[in-house]
């Protein structure tokens, strides 16, 4: 295994010795052109598996040799210490166009977790995935934002990027902060996020700070980016590493169902669950139907063929009915699932393989919706998940026992799993969205949330019913910060005007004729806004629901 060396120096620097066996050594300016040439002609080598790129003002010593050949035997495209050198909180318009995305919070920079905040002063990139996905984009004027834009074009597009402090000779960070242009913001969220989403946060920024320089400075980005071809793939891990079949046929696996006014459909979906290449150890169904509107005689017909069990829960709400089913499990591997469902023979055995071949905590698996907002692009390959899905998704047990159960102020709202998600996340644990593990998601127009009132977040039913759910005001005061919940508020807003079945299917045109019927009843939403923000705050008084999972007895 060879790794190229690439030491960052300045005209004042002299090239030091240094002892490096492992592949070539080159020293270079830290600018972006030269930066650019540089990577992109040893990437084009057939020799080196990868490049290390180190400032030699962080230490004229590189991490050792066999510490670096120890990352490249895991999973793992690319490894940099972003968070310890400034890139905390960066870039900083993302609030505006994605404001509660989980990789806008930041994990602790002392541990190692996903993080597209790259810093080119300290990382280790396989050559394979720099010839995939391109290397540094020459559009860029600032060393800063070129790294940042690598790093989310990689999280994008199916690399596995991991922030890994032990990169480092020191682990504190550092207090200088990151430095780029105005004009590299925005060319940042065209060349990630679309023209219409710069042109969104121009709009936004313009009403804050002088409108002429904010426009200048879009032009200028809106130039550079027509001339200089954007270097992005569509996708990178159209395929699955190779698995043993026989690990994952030995694998256990509980099913969590929760069931709520849907009988038609879960008999649907035990079917399927009964005719799977991998037969799950249990299921544990969760129903939370009245007691008039119960139907055993519907789980004794796969008592035995799914080793079904009953809880019976009076009490509703979805978190707390999924924990109940998480203590009464019996398996490694917990499959989560929603009763309006219809999944694949191969669906237990996708998520396992997924979990196997990325060494992951979860798999994500794809909900493609009957109604609603079209399936993304990427749902198509292998990447890092950015949400966590209750209704699709495996999860090992030592998960729960890291991170805790879900949290039961959720319960009866939305976003719930969401914030295990988050929370998933900043502990450090990797979850892979599995395009394989696919369900059709009918999307019910009776039982389960819809009971409760809500298609979605922002499209609560009531003529003055909170809007958006409390729980997505608490889940932004927990983990983000205020001026990403305004721009929450905001976007869910002008969302919510549109009916649900034509989310993110219709044009320009409509869109604002649908925005000036909101407009007439916005007094009233702003009721409905107060309302919400009232009881988000006292669910954030009374603090997380969170419990931890019981270990079994005898276990230290």
């Amino acid at each position: 295994m060879a790794i190229d060396l690439v030491m960052w120096k300045t005209p004042e620097d002299s090239c030091p010795e240094v002892q490096w066996t492992s592949g070539e050594v080159r020293f270079s300016p830290l600018q972006v052109d030269t930066a650019r040439q540089t990577i992109r002609s040893l990437a084009q080598k057939k020799e080196a598996d990868a490049l290390l790129l180190w400032d030699l003002r962080l230490s004229r010593t590189p991490p050792a040799e066999n510490w670096l050949m120890s990352l490249l035997r895991k999973p793992g495209d690319c490894w940099h210490a972003g968070l310890l050198l400034g890139a905390r909180r960066h870039p900083q318009d993302r609030d505006f166009y994605l404001p509660t995305w989980q990789f806008n919070c930041d994990p602790d920079p002392h541990t190692r977790a996903v993080s597209d905040k790259l810093s080119l002063r300290a990382c280790l990139l396989r050559r394979e995935v720099i010839r995939a996905l391109g290397g540094i984009d020459g559009a860029f004027l600032s060393v800063d934002m070129a790294g940042l834009e690598l790093g989310n074009r990689l999280l994008r597009h199916g690399g596995l990027i991991f922030h890994e402090p032990g990169l480092l000779p020191s682990s504190r960070p550092t207090t200088k902060g990151l430095s780029y242009p105005l004009s590299d913001r925005y060319l940042y969220i065209i060349r990630s996020a679309g023209v219409k989403q710069a042109q969104y946060v121009c709009l936004r920024r313009a009403l804050r700070d002088p409108f002429g320089a904010e426009i200048a400075e879009y032009v200028a980005a809106l130039r550079r980016n027509r001339q200089h071809p954007s270097v992005a793939r569509k996708s990178y891990r159209t395929r699955l590493p190779p698995v043993d079949r026989a690990k994952t046929q030995r694998c256990q696996v509980s099913v969590i169902l929760p069931t709520l006014g849907r009988y038609g459909f879960l008999r649907q979906l035990l079917e399927q669950l009964s005719r799977q290449t991998i037969r799950p150890l249990e299921v544990l169904c969760v129903d939370q139907n009245p007691l008039a509107e119960r139907r055993p005689g519907l789980y004794e017909e796969f008592r035995e063929k799914l080793n079904l069990r009953v809880m019976w829960q009076s009490e509703r709400g979805q978190w707390t009915a999924r924990n109940a089913a998480i203590r009464e499990s019996k398996a490694d591997y917990l499959l989560f699932l929603d009763d309006d469902s219809e999944i694949d023979r191969n669906f237990i055995e996708s998520h396992l393989q997924c979990l196997f071949a990325f060494d992951a905590a979860i798999s994500a698996g794809a909900s493609l919706s009957e109604v609603g907002a079209p399936v993304p692009l990427n749902y198509s390959f292998y990447r890092v998940a950015d949400q966590f899905d209750s209704g699709n998704a495996m999860v090992r047990r030592d998960a729960f026992r890291k991170v805790g159960l879900f949290d039961t102020q959720y319960d009866l709202q939305r976003r719930g799993d969401g914030e295990f998600g988050i929370r998933a996340y900043l502990h450090g644990l990797l979850s892979i969205h599995s395009p394989t593990a696919r369900r059709i998601h009918l999307k019910s127009a009776r039982g389960g949330l819809r009971v409760y009132g809500s298609w979605d977040a922002f499209r609560t039913k009531g003529l003055l019913a909170p809007k958006p759910s409390p729980s997505v005001l608490y889940m932004c005061m927990t983990y983000f910060s205020r001026r990403a919940m305004r721009e929450e508020i905001i976007l869910g807003f002008l969302d919510s005007w549109t009916p649900y079945r034509l989310k993110g299917r219709i044009g320009g045109i409509q869109r604002a004729l649908y925005a000036c019927w909101g407009v007439l009843g916005l007094p009233r939403d702003v009721i409905r806004l107060l309302r919400s923000i009232r009881q988000a705050k006292k669910m954030f008084s009374q603090g997380a629901g969170i419990q931890e999972l019981p270990r079994p007895e005898g276990s230290v």
